[in-house]
């Protein structure tokens, strides 16, 4: 008999034990699929030409937007005697608005709110200017206080401001106080570097995405990653000039940036980018940068090779909306003293502005008519080679049929004996 608590035992099949056996020979005899190497998180996984083209396409998304306004405050710590070097701006902050059109380069407004310059004679610190400059595609204006000019020499009774008319076409053409753009490496009006000596130009090529492309065979992608500001950034290196460090994930952005003065030569600037805003899709532009400004070659032995003054940059606003064209048309007060060297053949025009007066509008005429004068000019320069080159053509068929003419006489007379 069998016990109660007894099993039954299932039975074998036969195609269970072929299962089992290939199950076996399967692990036996088959290679196991070996794991794909992980790149460490330190170590960098960006190719040159990828990376490259990335940071540039960050850059190229700001040309098309309609417009680009930024509102700002710059505060400068002075680190060394202002006496040393001349790498330090000549004021202790700044407020500033800036706001241009990236798909036409000439247009752009910059406000400008600033104590006296340091040395400033005749000024109370308490003062403050509140400059304006813009172009408007033709014509750049400069409406400045008088205190506030380079010279320094105006009446602080004087309330009147003075204005500059220049055209654009006319070098040398530089336009200052564009500290958002110039750290962020975003010329922002045509040369950046038009008119400056040679000494203080940056190295060739320094300005993105232009510059970077145009160099790209001399930069090189460092193998392991660092970090900035906690962030683990590609270090894209151009030996002994430039050094980016670039932030991939979750979207491209330039965090970290060093420019020497030359192959080999010291630091020149030391930047930092933070507090990114995602202005349009795929577009994160710094609302806050930390730039240290390091002395020159050629400033006093004793600070060459220091950091001179940190200027922090704080953001207080900034958008991506279209802008009206009188922006860049900023209206002249009544009464300022106006210089004007775009209407008169490089010559500079003195006059005070007065009501129903329209400086922009008489400048922008006197271009025009200049241009049209310089038009009419090609066209007759161009009507008289024409002109002559028909002349000469006729001249020179009437020779010809002369000579021939002239041949066939002497051919029959000779027959003829």
């Amino acid at each position: 008999m069998r016990s109660a608590n007894t099993q039954a035992v299932p039975e074998k099949h036969p195609w269970d034990v072929v299962l089992l056996l290939t199950t076996f020979a399967c692990i036996i005899f088959c290679p196991v699929a070996e794991a794909q190497p992980q790149a460490p998180a330190h170590q960098a996984t960006f190719e040159k030409d990828r990376l490259i083209d990335e940071l540039c396409g960050v850059y190229r998304r700001i040309e098309p937007l309609p417009g680009l306004r930024v509102h700002y405050r710059v505060d400068i710590e002075e680190l060394v005697d202002r006496s040393k070097t001349v790498q330090m701006p000549a004021f202790a902050w700044a407020e500033l608005e800036h706001a241009l059109r990236p798909s036409e380069p000439a247009k752009i407004y910059i406000r400008f709110k600033h104590p006296p310059w340091s040395g400033s004679k005749g000024s109370s610190k308490q003062v403050v200017y509140d400059d304006v400059a813009a172009g408007d595609g033709k014509l750049f204006v400069e409406i400045a206080d008088p205190l506030s000019a380079t010279t320094a020499k105006g009446d602080p009774k004087r309330k009147a401001t003075a204005a500059r008319l220049t055209p654009i076409s006319q070098p040398p053409f530089t336009v200052g106080a564009r500290f958002y753009f110039l750290y962020l490496g975003y010329a922002g009006n045509l040369d950046p570097e038009l008119g400056r000596t040679e000494r203080n130009r940056y190295p060739d090529g320094y300005w993105l995405p232009k510059g970077l492309e145009a160099k790209r065979q001399a930069y090189q992608v460092e193998p392991n990653l660092e970090k900035v500001d906690g962030v683990a950034c590609h270090v894209l290196t151009r030996s002994g000039l430039d050094q980016m460090w670039v932030q991939t994930e979750p979207a491209v952005m330039l965090r970290r940036r060093q420019i020497h003065w030359g192959d080999g030569q010291g630091l020149r600037q030391n930047v930092v980018f933070g507090d990114f805003v995602e202005l349009v899709p795929q577009l994160w532009l710094p609302r806050s940068m930390l730039v240290e400004n390091y002395a020159a070659p050629w400033d006093a032995k004793e600070v060459v090779g220091r950091a001179v003054c940190r200027i922090r940059l704080k953001v207080s606003s900034l958008s991506a909306e279209a802008l009206p064209d009188g922006l860049f048309r900023p209206d002249i007060p009544i009464g300022a003293t106006v210089a004007d060297s775009a209407s008169s053949s490089g010559k500079v025009t003195t006059f005070v502005n007065r009501p129903g007066m329209d400086p922009f509008e008489l400048a922008a005429a006197e271009l025009e008519r200049q241009a049209a004068v310089t038009r009419r000019r090609f066209w007759l320069l161009v009507g008289g080679v024409i002109l002559g080159l028909g002349l000469l053509a006729v001249v020179g068929v009437w020779f010809f049929r002369k000579l021939r003419e002239r041949s066939w006489r002497t051919e029959h007379s000779s027959g003829g004996k």
